[in-house]
């Protein structure tokens, strides 16, 4: 098996005539499974372990530790556990050391201890876990920061985190912003149907000016001239006499719908509903259009004054519970399902067992939203929690799929004291007042990632594996707006003309960063007029350099 050198896994099934698997042990495997081969004993399984102690974890940081490969047994049979939990603990609220051969642990403080796996109830190995320390990078902290708008694109940079920052949409590109779109207000990542027949949805970034112009998916949509809009949210644009706006596809063009007037806001979190301008609870549900796109329609529930809400379900002032039963394309069904309600949302319960749909009572009981069951809720309080956050060095692709930072492991989290503890390939970094992980991208020359992060100040930093150094992303200087220059590189020459020429003839994938610069009429549009501007102004300054 030595051609199989760099297999992580490997599944043998119904092989009756292997009866020596030796060879497995070694391969090095991360999993083995052996389905439907009986044959093989216990004895002979547990003889194809490693087992894999944490001599050199970390507080703030996760290693792997237990018997590989993971696979060879029945869940029920093994278990790991960890004798001092106030040193480490396992990772991820998802590990079940009851059903694991092998699991990620997390360091809490400095200090020894070991853990055991058993096998049928008997210890079959006990080993070390010895937790240190990382030298801290303290990076400077400023006062009065403005939190900016973090978003992920689906169009401008498909799967990434942007961001808004003094009225510039940003993405980043090599410790530093990459400006996307000048003068913006808003953004919104969303998506809407098409009149293709097709029941996916396609993708939509909206961009909202500080005029009050739109911009969705690189266009200017149909049903936008003359209204001025306030917010986008979702697939959602609203105007500021309280419009709502919802897109549709025809003919290759996204297409505004006005699907109701009198907006208040929105539900926490479910962007299915409005509130009214008079505290009512509206449903926007999807309507079916016959030969068109489906778009939306509003139905009015009656639910007034929310306090809470969590899906389809809704507190209101007098503390009842109800629930919106959705019929797609017509009307809904309401019902009261409980009174005396303070909560609603998701909760996990039974010490990990599950998690579901909650509501809790004035007297502190807990039922399940679905078949009202009383439970037991887990501990969610701070001092539950051994970190805030955590997660690998990876990106949304925009299609349900997500990329891993280059060929290595990059892991974060954010411990209880908001430091920064960042790993890849080994590297161990640690660094203060991180507030959330946003993104990363990977340095050209060497391959390895940059990290960027937001702190507590509302500033955000760049880490570079690289150069191993530290940089304030948000104190990067955005180049000021040059006039004629709507390909936003700093400078104004032909290739802004050439690009606007090929806009006004619609040629296809043809995109302006910052359509204002060539807005040299001053007239809030672009047109041949402020073509032949920016053509006599590329001269003029031509003859002024030659002469």
């Amino acid at each position: 098996m030595k051609g199989f050198s760099s297999l992580s896994t490997l599944q043998l099934s119904n092989m009756p005539q292997v009866t020596d698997v030796s060879f497995i042990k070694d391969m090095n495997l991360d999993k083995c499974y052996l389905s439907g081969m009986d044959q093989i004993t216990d004895e002979q399984r547990l003889e194809l372990l490693r087992f894999q102690d944490a001599e050199n974890g970390a507080v703030g940081f996760s290693n792997v530790i237990g018997a590989l490969p993971q696979g060879l047994f029945v869940y029920s049979d093994i278990s790991l556990a960890i004798e001092n939990t106030d040193i480490a603990c396992f990772d991820r609220a998802g590990v079940n050391p009851l059903q694991q051969s092998a699991a990620e642990i997390y360091g809490i403080a400095n200090g020894s201890t070991t853990y055991s796996f058993s096998f049928k109830g008997e210890v079959i190995h006990t080993g070390t876990i010895n937790i240190g320390t990382v030298t801290e990078y303290v990076t400077p902290s400023k006062a009065n920061q403005e939190l900016p708008g973090i978003y992920t694109s689906r169009v401008l940079r498909p799967g990434n985190t942007i961001v808004l920052h003094d009225g510039n949409l940003c993405a980043f590109e090599n410790c530093s912003y990459s400006i996307l779109r000048k003068n913006v207000k808003g953004f919104s990542d969303g998506s809407f149907y098409d009149d293709s027949g097709s029941y996916l949805s396609v993708s939509a970034d909206l961009v909202l000016y500080q005029d009050g112009t739109l911009e969705i998916n690189e266009q200017t949509p149909v049903g936008a001239d003359g209204v001025v809009f306030s917010q986008v949210l979702g697939s959602y644009a609203i105007s500021e006499s309280g419009d709502v706006y919802c897109l549709y596809g025809e003919n290759g063009k996204i297409v505004l719908d006005k699907v109701y007037s009198g907006f208040s806001g929105f539900p926490e979190n479910d962007l299915m509903y409005i509130i009214s301008d008079t505290g009512e609870v509206v449903l926007l549900e999807l309507k079916k259009q016959t030969g068109k796109a489906t778009t939306r329609q509003a139905f009015p529930t009656g639910i007034m004054n929310i306090t809470g809400s969590y899906g389809d379900h809704f507190i209101d002032a007098d503390h009842i519970l109800w629930e919106v039963d959705r019929n797609v394309g017509s009307e809904p069904t309401i019902r009261k399902t409980a009174e005396n309600v303070i909560w609603v949302g998701f909760r996990s319960y039974g010490g990990g067992a599950g998690a579901c749909g909650v509501y809790i009572t004035s007297e502190g009981t807990a039922y399940s939203l679905s078949g009202k069951r009383k439970l037991i809720l887990d501990d969610e309080s701070d001092k539950a929690k051994p970190y805030l956050a955590s997660g690998a060095f990876t990106y949304s692709t925009g299609g349900g799929d997500y990329a891993v930072a280059g060929n290595g492991s990059g892991k974060y989290h954010i411990d209880s004291k908001n430091n920064l503890c960042m790993e890849y390939n080994g590297v161990r970094r640690l660094t203060n007042d991180a507030a959330q992980y946003l993104t990363y991208d990977m340095d050209a020359a060497t391959a390895l990632p940059n990290v960027y992060y937001l702190k507590l100040d509302h500033m955000i930093w760049c880490y570079s594996f690289a150069e191993d150094t530290f940089k304030a992303v948000s104190d990067a200087e955005i180049p000021k707006t040059v006039k004629g220059d709507i390909n936003a590189d700093g400078v104004f020459n032909v290739s802004d003309i050439v690009l606007l020429q090929k806009w006004l003839l619609a040629v296809p994938d043809t995109h302006l960063a910052d359509w204002k610069a060539g807005n040299l009429c001053e007239d809030d549009r672009l047109d041949v007029f402020d073509l032949c501007l920016m053509k006599r102004e590329l001269l003029n300054n031509a003859n002024n350099q030659n002469g």
